[in-house]
C-alpha cells in the first residue's frame, strides 16, 4: 500500500545564537505581502472528493505561454496565463501527476490508472497515449526529443516523441512509500534516480544501461509508514561542495523523508558522506548558497564553498517543502496550507494561509509562483 545538513559538530551554539539574532531583526524589516494574482478552481473538486495532487505544467512552446495540468475529473485543463480555461480533454482516469512539453509543442501527462497522454493544444486534440506499467505521480523529464518517466512501482520508460518505448527499466516495488514518486533528473546523458527500495541509480539516458546502483538503506526495516525512510525528492546535482572541511567535487545529493541526505559521487555512486535530515524536497541553490527546508519546520541557508552554517529559522510546526527560488527570494510551504516568503538573509517577510495542503513543489513562472492545492485550488501568487 502506497501512502501520502547537516549539523556541523559543535555548530549547535553558534545556530541557537543565529536564530535569535533573527527574532531580535525581523522586526525591523519591511514586509512585502503574498498577493494572489489570480486563483481558479481547477477540476470542480466537491468536497468529499479524493485529495489532489497533480503538478501544473508551464509550457513556453506554444504561440502563447500556457498551464497545463490533470484533474480529478478525470481530464486534461489548459489554460492561458491568466488562469482562464482554454480547452480540455477527457482521460482514461484522474491525475495526480507532473507534466511536461515536449520539444515538439506536445503536452504530456500521466493518470492513476498509468496511462500516458500527449496532447496539442494549438489542435486541441489528443495526439497519442500509452499504456505503462503503474500510475505517474512524478513529473516526466525531456530527454533529447523523447522523454523519460518513473511510475509509482519503480519501472522507468524512455519514450519517443510519437509515443514508442525506446526502452524499461524495472525494479521490484516497494509496499510502502510516498505516494507521489520522486523525478528523474538527466545530466551528461545520464539519468538519476531514486526508487522506493532505496536504490539510487544512474541509467544510460540511450540505452537504459545501469551505470551504476547503490543501495542506500540496507538497515531499513520499519514496518509502518511513520518510521519508514523513503525517497520523494528529485536528486540534486552539485559540481563542487565543502562539509566538514572537507570538500567534494561533482556530487549527487539524495534526500530521504524521515532519514537521511546522502551524499554521492555523481561518477560512480559512491558514498562521501551522510547527514541526518528529513527533506521532502531537493534544497535550492543560488551562487553559493544552498538553502533546504525540513520536516521539522526549519529553513537553513549554507555556504557550499565554505561549509559555515549561514543562517537558519524555524517556521512551522508542520513539514516544509521547498524552497524555491523567484526574484531572489525563497518561497516555503508546509503541509498545512501556510506558504511563506523569505529574502536570502532569511527575515520573514511575509506568510499566508490557504485552504487544504500544498503536497507539490510549485512552479515558478515569470508572472509569479504557481501553487496547486489538495483542494483543487491553483493559485498565482507573488
Amino acid at each position: 500500500m502506497r501512502i501520502t545538513f547537516w549539523l556541523l559538530a559543535g555548530a549547535a551554539l553558534a545556530m541557537s545564537a543565529c536564530a535569535n539574532k533573527h527574532d531580535e531583526e525581523i522586526t525591523h524589516v519591511k514586509k512585502q505581502a503574498i498577493d494572489v494574482v489570480w486563483q481558479t478552481d481547477v477540476d470542480n473538486r466537491k468536497p468529499r472528493d479524493a485529495e489532489s495532487y497533480a503538478r501544473p505544467l508551464v509550457s513556453g512552446l506554444l504561440p502563447e505561454a500556457h498551464i497545463a495540468m490533470g484533474g480529478h475529473d478525470a481530464r486534461i485543463h489548459v489554460m492561458n496565463m491568466s488562469g482562464h480555461e482554454v480547452f480540455r480533454a477527457p482521460l482514461n482516469d484522474n491525475s495526480d501527476s507532473g507534466g511536461v512539453a515536449l520539444p515538439n509543442g506536445l503536452l504530456v501527462i500521466g493518470d492513476s490508472g498509468g496511462m500516458l497522454y500527449a496532447f496539442d493544444a494549438v489542435k486541441e486534440e489528443r495526439v497519442w497515449s500509452i499504456q505503462l506499467s503503474a500510475g505517474l505521480t512524478g513529473t516526466p523529464i525531456v530527454v533529447g526529443d523523447d522523454l523519460v518517466v518513473q511510475t509509482i512501482d519503480d519501472h522507468l520508460y524512455r519514450i519517443s516523441e510519437n509515443g514508442k518505448k525506446q526502452w524499461v527499466f524495472s525494479a521490484k516495488p516497494e509496499t510502502l512509500g510516498l505516494y507521489i514518486s520522486p523525478t528523474p533528473l538527466l545530466k551528461d546523458g545520464r539519468v538519476y534516480t531514486v526508487l522506493g527500495n532505496g536504490d539510487a541509480l544512474a541509467l544510460d539516458a540511450a540505452s537504459g544501461d545501469v551505470l551504476w546502483r547503490k543501495q542506500l538503506l540496507l538497515d531499513d526495516r520499519a514496518g509502518a509508514l511513520s518510521n519508514m525512510r523513503v525517497p520523494s525528492a528529485t536528486p540534486l546535482l552539485l559540481d563542487k561542495l565543502k562539509m566538514d572541511g572537507n570538500s567534494f567535487s561533482d556530487v549527487l545529493l539524495i534526500p530521504f523523508y524521515q532519514g537521511d541526505l546522502f551524499i554521492l559521487s555523481r561518477e560512480d555512486g559512491a558514498s562521501l558522506m551522510t547527514r541526518k535530515v528529513s527533506l521532502k524536497s531537493a534544497p535550492a541553490v543560488d551562487g553559493s548558497r544552498l538553502f533546504l527546508a525540513d520536516t521539522h519546520g526549519e529553513v537553513q541557508a549554507w555556504d557550499i564553498q565554505t561549509g559555515v552554517l549561514l543562517w537558519h529559522r524555524t517556521l512551522s510546526q508542520g513539514e516544509l517543502m521547498g524552497p524555491v527560488l523567484w526574484h531572489k527570494q525563497l518561497w516555503v510551504h508546509d503541509d498545512r496550507g501556510q506558504l511563506f516568503r523569505l529574502n536570502q538573509d532569511g527575515d520573514l517577510l511575509d506568510s499566508r494561509a490557504f485552504p487544504g495542503r500544498f503536497d507539490r513543489l510549485p512552479v515558478v513562472t515569470l508572472d509569479g509562483v504557481l501553487y496547486h492545492s489538495s483542494l483543487g485550488g491553483l493559485y498565482m501568487v507573488h
